[in-house]
């Protein structure tokens, strides 16, 4: 399953290269001010986008409040998913989440 900010970042990346042909992966992690082989990883799915990170990464995209919140939602529902939680458990630990 892709959660919706892997999409999202994806869908934003070849928004940018649609307008610029040349915009390149290293460019859109400099405009989000992120490692580029961080980001790369990301939408590769081999790693995870954290919640603080992805508090800050809204920060520096052209995001609706709508989408902002479905990606924020989809890192805590992909942090679910991977811990097994159920929904009472994770409502028992919500700093981690």
């Amino acid at each position: 399953m892709e959660y919706f900010y892997r999409k999202y970042l994806k869908n934003e990346l070849v928004r940018r290269i649609g307008i610029n042909p040349r915009y390149s992966l290293r460019a859109f992690a400099k405009a989000l001010q992120i490692d580029p082989s961080g980001l790369s990883k990301i939408l590769a799915n081999k790693r995870n986008l954290t919640f603080k990170a992805a508090e800050k990464l809204v920060l520096r995209l052209p995001i609706y409040q709508d989408a902002k919140n479905m990606f924020l939602i989809s890192i805590i529902q992909e942090k679910k998913a991977l811990s097994g939680l159920t929904e009472g458990e994770v409502e028992k630990f919500p700093s981690l989440f």
